[in-house]
């Protein structure tokens, strides 16, 4: 596993960000044995709404009953997801809320870790929602789905590509066909609900001709338990202890950061200080590997 992640850190010219690079490097490596080619069903929740994440957009008034929960105290909300939610909607600001869907770290927790996050979206994701508004004036989810395409989608195309071709195998989008992304992109607003699973469309046409142990199975994403393996895996929990002393957080904007007080809170509460624990320790990772490694060996 260590040894995976660092190969797929060398494999990106910046810090991995989706943090399952190591895996998918592994899986193709394995394929290699086998075949050529792999086919990927990246794109198909960005074309067609397939995150649980989308649905706070997809009904006004659910919207509106969510956006209450501002209002509790996080000692009522027993769910780390319910928690969540409140970070993300204490926003109050759905343009906003649009635009960091995809995050996992919001301007207050910023704020909390002492950094000014006044300015934190981009010029480009902002130009990207405009145009979205522009060609679905009337549906916020359709201007959501729109920017993930032209945002959260390219970063996973990214890892993907790089990933796979570390293994020095092809991989292949389906759902990202040209002729289908227009074809979807052009439907009315009725064909697209988060209702259910998600990917509505897709289950009510051709997943109609899946067997039923396909279609009724529970979403299942790729996601990797960091929070229990930088504590407990030992090259990893060595790399954690050792994160204070990283030249990283000599640079700005990292500067700014209690990397020490964010260490021992992570140690004593995971799953809250794991958003930020994760951003940071890979990307001192990756700061490790491309520049203090190569340091070291060149002196």
């Amino acid at each position: 596993l260590v040894d995976l992640t660092l190969e797929s850190i060398r494999n990106h010219d910046e810090p991995i960000m989706h943090f399952s690079d190591g895996h998918i490097l592994g899986i193709s490596k394995k394929a290699k044995e086998s075949v050529s080619v792999l086919l990927s069903g990246e794109g198909a929740d960005e074309m067609l709404g397939g995150y649980v994440r989308y649905k706070v957009h997809d009904n006004e008034m659910r919207y509106r009953l969510l956006s209450l929960i501002r209002y509790i105290p996080d000692k009522w909300l027993k769910s780390e997801r319910l928690r969540k939610m409140k970070r993300y909607l204490y926003m109050n600001n759905r343009e906003a809320e649009i635009l960091m869907n995809a995050n996992e770290i919001y301007p207050k927790d910023l704020q909390d870790l002492g950094i000014n996050a006044a300015r934190i979206v981009e010029d480009y994701r902002i130009g990207i929602l405009e145009e979205a508004k522009k060609v679905y004036p009337k549906n916020r989810y359709r201007q959501l789905l729109y920017l993930e395409q032209h945002t959260h989608l390219y970063t996973l195309n990214d890892r993907n590509d790089r990933t796979t071709m570390g293994a020095s195998i092809e991989c292949r989008d389906p759902f990202l066909d040209p002729k289908l992304l227009i074809g979807t992109g052009s439907l009315p607003d009725d064909c697209f609900t988060s209702k259910g699973k998600g990917k509505h469309l897709l289950l009510n046409s051709i997943g109609k001709k899946l067997p039923n142990y396909i279609t009724s199975h529970r979403k299942v994403g790729l996601s990797v338990p960091w929070e229990q393996l930088i504590l407990n895996q030992p090259i990893l929990r060595e790399a954690l202890e050792n994160l204070p002393k990283s030249g990283l957080f000599q640079l700005k904007p990292y500067c700014y950061l209690d990397i020490s007080g964010i260490v021992a809170g992570f140690k004593k509460e995971p799953i809250k200080f794991y958003p930020i624990i994760r951003q940071v320790f890979f990307t001192a990772l990756w700061f490790k590997v491309n520049f203090e490694e190569k340091t070291a060996v060149s002196s």
